[in-house]
Formats: C-alpha cells, structure tokens, sequence
C-alpha cells in the first residue's frame, strides 16, 4: 500500500516512483525527465545492497562522488577494456567522458561503475540503471603514468586493485566491508518499475544506434 501524498509536496522514494510514472503516462513527463526523476530511488527500493554502518565509520573514505544509481559493491578497479577478461570476480569500470554505452554494455561481468562526469544523464549512469547496478559521477580520479596507474582521489591504485563502493552515500573505500543486501517490494510496484526500465532501455538502444 502507497502513502497518499501531494504531487506538489516532497514525496517519498516510492511515491515519487509511482507519481512520476503516472505523469509519463499522462504525457506530462517525457522519457528523460522520468528517467530524471526515478533513476536513484527506482533501484533502492528495489534491490539494495547496503554498507555494515558499524564497520564502514572506522575505515577511511579514499574519493567521494555523486551516487546516481544506490547499491553498495567491493570489486576490481577496471580501467582499459582490452584488460577485461584478465581479472576475475566483480569488476568496478572506470568509465570517462567519452564511452559510448555500446562499449559498457558489451561487459557483462561489470558489477559497477565510476564515471568522472556526466550526472544521471551520462552513458555510465543510464546502463547503469538499467542494469540495476550501482553507479557514482563526479568522482575525482584520472590516469598515472603508465597504463594500468589508477589515480583516485589522490591515491595511486592500480588496474585489479579492490576497492569498495558505496553508490548509497557517495564514498569509496580501500578497505573491505561487509556489505548486506535487502529488497521488499509488491507485485503492483514491481510493474511499474518494469515499465519505468523498459522505457529506459529503449532510450539507452537508441543512443547505441544513433
């Protein structure tokens, strides 16, 4: 059961969903500004993997972003995509500026991503969403030396080095930390997110064929 809300006050995460939704259906709404306005609290309510609090508090925050799609994931830095297939487990691609959703999609072992810009719009943040996994923007990092140096917030990583992610709060840790998982929803809810990816979808297929 949904809380009744205004559509003019602040809505929670889910009636936001439903309301938006509704206003796309309407019209009112076109795809980007539903996508726009879902992206985040879609996927939290959805299926979310979130940090042990306890356990996250102690360890040292090494780059700080803009969670666009929340989940929480401990993986391999990725930085070239030729090196793909050369580290095992979740991967976590360091996208940039100029990657076409074509090539991120081709990755299928991608558990999640960074993007240095680009917001909720950007080629990283809509596969992202559409693959419910988690995603961050505005993160400082930038190339080293050589072709595997990673440099993230300040601290000089390599390609295959773990970190842990958190698309919930914004931080990147080194460390590792427990991460759980949980997920409640209804089937009427369940529908209209299904909806909401579809459209989605549709708009990431068209980007890659233009």
């Amino acid at each position: 059961m949904y809380i009744v809300q205004s559509r003019i006050l602040k809505q929670s995460p889910i009636a936001l969903i439903v309301n938006s939704y509704d206003f796309y259906c309407e019209q009112i709404y076109s795809e980007f500004k539903l996508i726009k306005r879902t992206a985040f609290s879609l996927n939290k309510q959805i299926r979310q993997t979130y940090l042990d609090r306890k356990e996250a508090q102690n360890k040292p925050v090494i780059a700080i972003g803009k969670p666009v799609n929340g989940g929480a994931v401990r993986g391999r830095l990725v930085l070239n995509q030729g090196s793909i297939g050369t580290f095992d487990g979740p991967l976590i691609y360091l996208a940039e500026t100029n990657v076409p959703p074509k090539i991120i999609m081709q990755e299928n072992n991608v558990a999640g991503y960074i993007s240095k810009e680009g917001g909720i719009t950007s080629h990283a943040a809509l596969v992202a969403i559409a693959e419910k996994k988690p995603c961050m923007t505005d993160v400082n990092w930038e190339r080293g030396e050589h072709p595997d140096d990673i440099i993230l917030g300040g601290f000089h990583l390599k390609e295959g080095d773990f970190i842990t992610l958190d698309a919930n709060t914004g931080n990147i840790y080194r460390e590792e930390i427990p991460i759980i998982e949980s997920g409640v929803i209804d089937a009427e809810f369940a529908r209209i997110k299904d909806a909401i990816v579809a459209v989605l979808d549709t708009v990431i297929r068209e980007d890659v064929d233009g």
